[in-house]
């Protein structure tokens, strides 16, 4: 994750990094609170919850390297996939 930031933070230089911070924002917001829930009380239901969040995750962070190398249509395209992920993660195990 940090690499990938780090890696974004690279195409500033062309501008399209700026473009690219709603959805790393975004990203915090989906992956922070299940993480520090899980890193004060490591219980199984926890980390489980913080594993399920990152993985979901990867598609805002998908979104983020599109919106940064294409532009923010694409990023919001790829965005999309984020409540179909939701409604299969319900039926299917993601951890």
């Amino acid at each position: 994750m940090i690499l990938t930031i780090a890696g974004l933070a690279v195409i500033h230089l062309e501008g399209a990094f700026w473009q690219a911070l709603p959805f790393l924002g975004l990203f915090g917001y989906l992956i922070f609170p299940p993480l520090f829930r899980a890193i004060k009380e490591p219980a199984g239901r926890n980390i489980g919850m913080a594993v399920k969040a990152g993985v979901i995750s990867l598609i805002v962070m998908d979104a983020a390297i599109a919106t940064a190398f294409a532009g923010w249509v694409y990023g919001l395209i790829v965005l999309a996939l984020l409540p179909v992920s939701r409604v299969l993660a319900k039926r299917f195990a993601v951890t």
